[in-house]
C-alpha cells in the first residue's frame, strides 16, 4: 500500500501551469530525489505532498498516521551545526508528539 498517491496532480500560480497532470506513488522504502532547474516546480510538489498548499486540480492521499517532514530552502540555520545537527532540529518536534502520544496510550 503506498504511503503518497498523487492522482492527476496540476498546480499553477496564474500562470502557465507549474505541474501538470502529476501522478505517482510513493512506497514504502523507496527513496526520492527530486532534480529540476530553478522554478520548475520541486517545492511545489513537496508543500503539496505534506499538505501545507492546495493542488488546483487532482488529488494527493497521504497514509493515515504519516508523518513527514520537509525542510524549507529558507533555512535559518547555525552555520556550525552539521547536517545531521539540522536533520535532529527538524524532527525534534516530532520525536516529542511521539512521546506524548505514547504517554498518552500508557494511561
Amino acid at each position: 500500500m503506498p504511503l503518497i498517491t498523487a492522482s492527476n496532480v496540476t498546480m499553477h500560480y496564474g500562470g502557465p501551469d507549474l505541474l501538470k497532470n502529476v501522478s505517482f506513488d510513493i512506497e514504502p522504502g523507496h527513496k526520492i530525489g527530486l532534480i529540476g532547474q530553478n522554478g520548475t516546480g520541486k517545492s511545489t510538489l513537496l508543500k503539496l505532498i505534506i499538505g501545507q498548499i492546495e493542488a488546483t486540480a487532482g488529488e494527493i492521499h497521504r497514509q493515515r498516521n504519516l508523518n513527514v517532514a520537509y525542510q524549507a530552502q529558507e533555512l535559518v540555520y547555525d552555520p556550525g551545526a552539521t547536517v545531521l545537527d539540522e536533520m535532529q532540529k527538524l524532527f525534534a518536534v516530532d520525536v516529542r508528539r511521539q512521546q506524548k502520544l505514547h504517554a498518552l496510550e500508557e494511561r
